[in-house]
């Protein structure tokens, strides 16, 4: 009798996945889901669906490409996405302090801006009144050039009088410029320290600028090893296909 030949028994061939997207191409997506984590490029509604299929104490990465959508629980494959996005984690997380001392700075120039706006409005209040003294004298100064139509006796009693308060006068505007100097001098110590906010200000925007170029560079890095990650386990058969 002739046998039939021993045929081996050969694994099914994994689903050929969809070409890896472009750059920023809205039809694609991922979400790297765990218990105390989301570490996602995509819209909500892949967070959702993400959160649909995850189990409890277990990570899932859901991918979506050109309508169809795949779950990979493959765990070498999870950490290395996840280490793969760390960087950028960080990134942001440094950029995040950064800008919470920037707010703070932010905070204290306001501040200052505050003192600097009273001071100005005291500065101004002074200034109308030292107007007003030497309006005052001004006038004094014109009644006493008229005092010769007067009679002797009352001529030299109004003179007196008129003196004595011009020299009221003298001394109040003698102590509003003594007060405007203080003034003038908290302005100025103000104004150094507004200074050096600002400078400090700005070297933190310079600092957050160069943050933000290393954060996009990381970004791009860390985008295309996760899609690479993302096309290994596909055409390993890694990923099991969603009902579309």
């Amino acid at each position: 009798m002739r046998t039939s030949p021993h045929i081996a028994a050969v694994p099914p061939t994994p689903p050929t996945p969809p070409a890896p997207p472009p750059p920023g191409d809205p039809d694609s997506g991922y979400v790297l889901l765990t218990d105390g984590m989301a570490m996602m490029n995509g819209s909500t509604v892949d967070l959702e669906l993400a959160r649909t299929f995850k189990q409890k104490d277990k990570a899932i990465l859901f991918v979506r490409r050109k309508g169809e959508a795949f779950i990979i629980r493959d765990a070498a494959t999870l950490k290395s996405v996840r280490e793969a996005l760390s960087s950028t984690r960080e990134l942001g997380k440094a950029q995040s302090a950064l800008g919470e001392k920037q707010g703070a700075l932010g905070q204290q120039q306001a501040v200052l801006g505050q003192q600097q706006a009273s001071l100005g409005h005291e500065q101004g209040g002074l200034g109308r009144k030292l107007g007003d003294l030497a309006y005052k004298q001004s006038g004094l100064h014109l009644e006493e050039s008229r005092l010769d139509a007067l009679p002797e006796a009352e001529r030299e009693r109004r003179r007196s009088e008129l003196k004595k308060q011009d020299r009221e006068l003298e001394e109040e505007m003698k102590s509003l410029e003594t007060k405007m100097a203080g003034l003038a001098e908290k302005q100025s110590l103000l104004s150094k320290e507004q200074h050096q906010l600002s400078e400090k200000q700005h070297a933190l925007h310079l600092e957050q600028s160069k943050l933000s170029e290393q954060h996009q560079s990381r970004m791009k890095e860390a985008e295309t090893k996760v899609q690479g990650l993302i096309d290994e386990a596909l055409r390993k058969g890694l990923g099991q296909p969603m009902p579309t």
